[in-house]
């Protein structure tokens, strides 16, 4: 069992490199660590959670584009492996939610030269209709997840702010 110092400071790094790579995703504004990691509470069977600030317009895209590009790399958190996984579990538009009671590390601002290259190719009605698509999917999975409505969840959806804190627990 390491320290909890090295513990932190590896799941750190590799924090900071994800967010990285999630910058070439488009309409991705800002990265920020929250949960654990950001309380420097961490455990060994700890998730690294993620608040990614959005494009307004474009929140279910981004939402979409961050779990199957963390999926296609193997560091998406699932139910049956969460240790130092990434977990995107809230998403707003940028600069919102105004008030918060979380405490954030930013690692990464706005995106990089490819995610930038992929808004202006995506800013038009394909990129609407990807949005809608995009939306569509996610709502109908979150509408049915049991987990979802459970006394005690904290899941929440719209075109501004996506946050997903399932109570899990029967």
């Amino acid at each position: 069992m390491m320290s909890k110092n090295v513990l932190y400071n590896q799941r750190l790094k590799k924090a900071s490199q994800m967010a990285s790579l999630l910058c070439f995703i488009p309409y991705i504004r800002g990265v920020l660590l929250t949960g654990s990691m950001a309380e420097q509470n961490i455990k060994e069977e700890s998730d690294i959670d993620f608040f990614v600030q959005t494009k307004k317009g474009r929140i279910w895209m981004t939402r979409g584009l961050v779990v199957f590009f963390l999926t296609i790399i193997g560091q998406y958190r699932s139910k049956r492996i969460t240790a130092g996984k990434i977990c995107p579990n809230w998403y707003a538009i940028y600069n919102a939610p105004k008030k918060t009671n979380r405490r954030h590390i930013v690692l990464t601002k706005d995106n990089n030269f490819l995610g930038k290259s992929l808004e202006i190719i995506l800013s038009n009605k394909f990129g609407d209709l990807l949005e809608k698509m995009f939306k569509n999917y996610q709502i109908r999975r979150i509408e049915n997840n049991p987990s979802t409505f459970k006394y005690g969840s904290e899941v929440r959806f719209s075109d501004k702010e996506l946050g997903f804190h399932p109570h899990d627990k029967i």
